[in-house]
């Protein structure tokens, strides 16, 4: 799919042998939406990243970060947030990092929010990452 190619800041960094792990996530129903959300959400942080001139996300980090939806335990790409909570341009969460064990989280001071904002952002994150059914 697109957003699995969108994924890569490059698409040359995607190659043949990505194909064979990927497709496998590809092929199982329940792993599906979320390896092709992780994907949507890496291609949003590489617009982010070149709006604020920040290094690119690696295409090994890419693949690692894609190949984890298939593992019990979430490996994370350590340039910048996994995912932002919040008005696109301002984020009043960032989620930094997500494992079996936590969550960590990072509240820029100069993010407009207030406490409700955060709230709200706080709840669909713990959602999205926290409380799996």
């Amino acid at each position: 799919p697109e957003q699995i190619a969108n994924a890569y800041a490059d698409w040359n960094h995607l190659k043949k042998d990505h194909a064979k792990d990927l497709l496998r996530i590809l092929s199982d129903d329940e792993l599906r939406p979320k390896l092709l959300q992780l994907a949507t959400d890496l291609h949003a942080k590489h617009r982010d990243n070149e709006i604020h001139n920040h290094k690119p996300i690696s295409g090994a980090e890419v693949f690692k970060c894609l190949k984890s939806v298939g593992k019990s335990s979430s490996t994370q790409f350590s340039s910048g947030p996994i995912r932002s909570y919040g008005p696109k341009g301002s984020p009043h969460l960032d989620l930094q990092r997500s494992t079996r064990t936590g969550l960590s989280l990072f509240v820029p001071k100069k993010s407009g929010a207030n406490i409700d904002d955060l709230m709200v952002s706080f709840r669909k994150c713990l959602k999205d990452h926290y409380y799996r059914s």
